[in-house]
């Protein structure tokens, strides 16, 4: 994508409409415009499935997340559900 940007700073340099041409495809639009997961979620998703297999520490973390809404939606109910697995 690197090479395409220069071409494209090369082609604004000629300002007659004829030599527009669009240079990024629409995969590179994709791309570009794809959300991406942040930090937070990836570590939710990570607690999660430890969570899932009895991890009471990532259990915990789960709690800390829902109730803080941090990462997640905020969900008081899904918060104490997690730190009861946890104190099991």
């Amino acid at each position: 994508m690197g090479k395409r940007i220069g071409e494209m700073k090369k082609k604004c340099h000629d300002e007659s409409e004829e030599a527009y041409q669009p240079i990024l495809d629409k995969e590179d639009m994709d791309e570009i415009t794809k959300p991406k997961k942040s930090v937070k979620s990836q570590q939710v998703e990570q607690y999660q499935k430890a969570a899932e297999q009895g991890d009471a520490q990532a259990q915990n973390n789960l709690g800390v997340y829902y109730y803080s809404g941090k990462g997640v939606t905020k969900d008081y109910k899904e918060a104490v559900k997690w730190y009861q697995k946890a104190a099991e």
